[in-house]
């Protein structure tokens, strides 16, 4: 091989670890402006990882909060969010994605004014987390969850909570061309306020421009006297 020959390849290869280096600042910046592009919330996340050889990257530390208000508390938090290739998929002809959210949080606040409270409505939370991965969301995983309402000018203050909340969405882009009039479906269990079970069983068609679904949901063993 000639010197030239070596010269162009160790190039190459201080080019390629150069954008390596720099792809976790170039990730972070990407995602912090996809979470700010709604009027009324912003977002900002911790540190990136990039995992080239399966197609993924992590997000540690992701915060959204209101910001046309006084709410204080977080519309949504995680403590990491896992973006991957479904792989398996592929072998269904098939390129989607799926992602893990680790000890997410959301809040929903009631208040008697529109800057006292907190929904999300207002945005199309959906849109902006599929931005953050170049192919369709096909599954979606939740570990660890909570879920708040909170109302701090009631008396007394509000907070009803489902907890320890685990969830599995499936087949979300319908990546398998099931010819079904439900071919997503929906597990997930949890401990709701007063030390009650919390379970869900949905199937759903999410493409469909108008609500598809059919949903059973029991809550057992639930301690009324924790809603007073």
């Amino acid at each position: 091989i000639s010197r030239r020959a070596r010269w162009i390849i160790l190039g190459v290869i201080v080019v390629l670890v150069a954008v390596r280096l720099a792809l976790p600042s170039i990730v972070k910046a990407y995602v912090n402006r996809q979470l700010s592009r709604s009027p009324d919330y912003s977002g900002a996340i911790g540190d990136v990882d990039i995992h080239l050889w399966r197609g993924a990257y992590r997000i540690k530390n992701v915060e959204i909060f209101k910001t046309s208000g006084t709410v204080k508390e977080p519309l949504f938090a995680a403590r990491q969010l896992d973006l991957s290739v479904q792989w398996k998929e592929l072998f269904h002809g098939a390129l989607v994605g799926e992602v893990v959210m680790r000890e997410p949080r959301v809040n929903f606040v009631s208040g008697p004014t529109r800057a006292e409270t907190q929904t999300g409505e207002e945005t199309r939370w959906d849109k902006i987390l599929e931005s953050l991965f170049p192919f369709k969301l096909n599954r979606l995983e939740i570990r660890r969850g909570q879920v708040h309402f909170l109302n701090e000018h009631s008396s007394p203050r509000v907070d009803i909570s489902l907890n320890d909340l685990f969830a599995t969405a499936t087949n979300l882009s319908n990546s398998r061309d099931l010819k079904i009039e439900l071919p997503a479906g929906v597990e997930a269990r949890g401990t709701a306020i007063g030390g009650g079970g919390f379970n869900l069983h949905l199937q759903l068609n999410p493409i469909t421009g108008f609500p598809t679904y059919l949903v059973n949901v029991p809550l057992t063993n639930l301690n009324l006297g924790a809603f007073n």
